[in-house]
């Protein structure tokens, strides 16, 4: 099921999962420059559309969260730069 979601969302991985590409005749595609991180992100939002971030969190405070706060910020650029090497628009927002 995965294949078909990101194949929706990614015309780059869509083409290359249906072609005679290697990555299509093994239906496997290795990201070797993101962080997992960012992958779990990735995935979150292929499948809900949204992301569970300590940031969005109604007891959220500033600095209150410290290192974990930092790391979250960077998971999010991190996504958006796979985003952009997979060719996925990611519509945030309500």
């Amino acid at each position: 099921m995965l294949k078909e979601v990101v194949c929706f969302h990614s015309p780059d991985l869509n083409a290359v999962f249906n072609s005679g590409f290697i990555e299509g005749q093994t239906q496997t595609y290795r990201l070797d420059d993101t962080t997992e991180r960012a992958f779990r992100l990735l995935v979150q939002w292929l499948y809900f559309q949204k992301f569970e971030l300590i940031q969005l969190t109604d007891d959220w405070e500033q600095s209150s969260y410290g290192n974990a706060e930092k790391a979250e910020e960077m998971s999010l650029v991190e996504l958006w730069v796979l985003a952009d090497k997979l060719s996925m628009l990611l519509l945030l927002g309500g």
